[in-house]
């Protein structure tokens, strides 16, 4: 268990350099396409399709990272309220549903994926098929992470029971 966890944190590493450099090269790509309109007055056509697949693929990819470090937006009050025990039950129903939620969207991405293959970019003329893989790869890669964020709750509810 604990390699598959230092594996998959290794990749969480990779996966926040990336992340890194597709927000810097976001970034770019807006103050570029604001320079060029408003001060040389012509607009760069593909600039807003660029920063959208940008911004999609920093939050897809970034899911497993918020899910792993406890960093997803959730509201605690009713945990505030509740047992030990309970409040444990709750948080497992609540991986339950975020693992199972993960996994329909990539199963449902896998149709898009088809369908992609298709259909190109209106700007940029980039076959479409490849940023509904990203989608798909970021929500694999958060059930995964919901799988080893239940492992991890498991293992420490035991750990605790002694």
């Amino acid at each position: 268990m604990n390699s598959l966890l230092q594996g998959f944190g290794r990749l969480q590493k990779l996966i926040n350099r990336i992340l890194a450099f597709l927000l810097g090269l976001m970034m770019l790509v807006v103050f570029l396409q604001i320079f060029t309109r408003y001060v040389v007055f012509h607009s760069i056509p593909w600039s807003e399709e660029l920063s959208r697949f940008l911004f999609v693929g920093l939050i897809v990819m970034g899911m497993n990272i918020g899910i792993s470090k406890n960093m997803l937006v959730r509201i605690d009050i009713l945990d505030g309220y509740l047992g030990k025990r309970t409040k444990q039950a709750v948080e497992m129903v609540r991986l339950l549903i975020g693992f199972f939620m993960n996994v329909a969207f990539a199963y449902s991405c896998m149709d898009m994926v088809k369908i992609g293959k298709l259909q190109r970019s209106p700007a940029m003329q980039i076959p479409m098929h490849y940023m509904y893989m990203v989608v798909m790869a970021g929500f694999i890669l958060a059930s995964i992470s919901v799988l080893l964020k239940m492992a991890e709750e498991t293992i420490q509810w035991r750990e605790e029971g002694k």
